[in-house]
């Protein structure tokens, strides 16, 4: 797979190896009806003079469970019929059940098999109850295809989930909502096709995704819109300061050799973005350019905030080479009064050498003013290398003349690395040197004096 290929390849992996339990048992649910279906499960099972209803939940039971999770299925009703219905599925880790499915029913076509085809024209799930979030697993996904190949085309005309209850340990807020959707997925070079709308049921908002991948000519088409009022999913998932409501729609079609999409993000008046992003072929690699414009200052940490408040714009390129490596030509994020710049590349073992370079810019006397600050210098330079897991990370900043209400000071500087060793922890060697530092409380200004050091050493074990 050639280019973003690449990418959408290493993204099926991660969906293979952090499938949520419930999307399991949907895959499963079909193909217990595929087992059930076949005259030989059901004849050795009345052979052994057994209840093959039993046997079959056990079967299924024994085929989702994994070394981390236990799955457990109470009953199936109209096993060997195309009207099924598998009731009491609860999932659990070492810990206990982190999910239960009271009731999945599937209305599916039986004489469609001849045809190597499962077409299901109703899959409805009663009540999802998600308590929490399950144990992480470890391990990175070997790459495999965009798409996986099945021995048998799936249609889903409808699907629908009239109940998913999450328990507040998942999102840190108790949340019900309602799923209808459909999907079709056949051999690989068929393609997929996919919608989903999900609903708030204990309050406003609403999400709306179509998709249909064609690998055969590689054509995307995506189209994904999400309403919701403040404090709502989305927000929580990312972590946006103060959970604003959230409106997002994204769209975009085309060719993986000449694919362009549009961005419209709303986060209230003080978040906010909208451009555009295109993908297009140019001799041996796929080049992804992006263009937008938005008010992004508050999802920025405190001590650069202030320069990127007002518009700010991202631009640059991100090349994905057929040969797997990708290179980032100067990605920038650039405001009146600052800019920020990371290029580098990312092999396609996943080596990292990235750099990234931030910069106050002047407005006044040589200085940069914004909102009762005022700033003389301000650079902060990071180089990234090695790889996600195990990166050495090296950082220098360096301030000058900074006067707020709350703080002054004449020059503060900083030194940063973080040491990977292979099997070991990592290295932490950090040294910061301030002076003149002048606080506006009087009794903390003199606890603290005019110079300030720290020098830290120390490991970083996993967890």
């Amino acid at each position: 797979m050639r280019g973003p290929g690449s990418f959408f390849q290493a993204l099926w992996a991660r969906i293979k190896m952090h499938r949520t339990r419930l999307t399991l048992a949907l895959v499963m649910v079909v193909i217990a009806g595929v087992i059930a279906a076949s005259g030989e499960f059901g004849e050795r099972a009345r052979a052994q003079g057994s209840d093959d209803q039993g046997i079959l939940a056990g079967f299924v039971s024994r085929l989702l469970s994994t070394p981390t999770s236990r799955v457990t299925i109470g009953a199936v009703d109209g096993a060997l019929s195309s009207d099924s219905v598998i009731r009491d599925i609860t999932v659990a880790d070492d810990r206990g059940v982190y999910l239960r499915i009271d009731r999945i029913r599937l209305v599916w076509r039986r004489a469609a098999l001849l045809q190597r085809r499962v077409e299901v024209d109703r899959l409805e799930i009663g009540r999802i109850d998600i308590l929490r979030r399950p144990g992480v697993t470890t391990g990175d996904p070997e790459p495999g295809p965009i798409l996986p190949e099945v021995p048998l085309s799936l249609r889903v005309e409808r699907l629908v989930v009239n109940e998913v209850a999450l328990g507040e340990p998942v999102l840190g807020m108790a949340a019900r909502f309602a799923i209808d959707g459909s999907a079709s997925l056949g051999r690989a070079a068929a393609g997929l096709r996919a919608t989903l709308a999900i609903r708030r049921l204990d309050r406003a908002g609403r999400a709306d995704l179509s998709l249909a991948f064609l690998p055969t000519g590689e054509r995307l088409t995506l189209r994904l819109a999400h309403d919701e009022p403040a404090d709502g999913i989305l927000s929580r998932l990312a972590g946006l300061p103060g959970s604003p409501p959230v409106r997002l729609d994204l769209q975009g079609d085309g060719t993986l050799d000449d694919w362009r999409a549009t961005l419209a993000f709303n986060g209230g008046p003080d978040l906010s973005a909208q451009g555009t992003a295109r993908i297009v072929r140019e001799g041996a690699m796929r080049v992804l350019s992006l263009g937008v414009t938005g008010r992004v200052a508050q999802l920025l940490p405190p001590v650069v905030r202030p320069v990127f408040e007002g518009e700010t714009a991202l631009t640059g390129d991100v090349r994905f080479r057929d040969d797997g490596n990708v290179e980032l030509q100067r990605l920038q994020l650039s405001s009146p009064l600052a800019q920020a710049d990371v290029s580098g590349t990312i092999d396609q073992n996943q080596v990292l050498n990235l750099v990234a370079q931030a910069r106050a810019l002047p407005n006044a006397d040589d200085s940069t003013v914004v909102g009762g600050q005022r700033l003389e210098r301000f650079t902060f330079d990071v180089s990234v290398t090695g790889t996600p897991a195990q990166p050495d990370i090296r950082a220098a900043l360096d301030l000058a003349g900074y006067q707020s209400p709350e703080l002054a000071i004449q020059s503060l500087t900083a030194r940063l690395a973080l040491t990977s060793r292979q099997g070991l922890p990592q290295l932490l060697d950090l040294e910061a040197r301030g002076s003149g530092v002048v606080p506006a409380n009087a009794g903390l200004a003199v606890a603290l004096g005019r110079d300030v050091s720290l020098s830290a050493r120390g490991t970083l074990a996993d967890g």
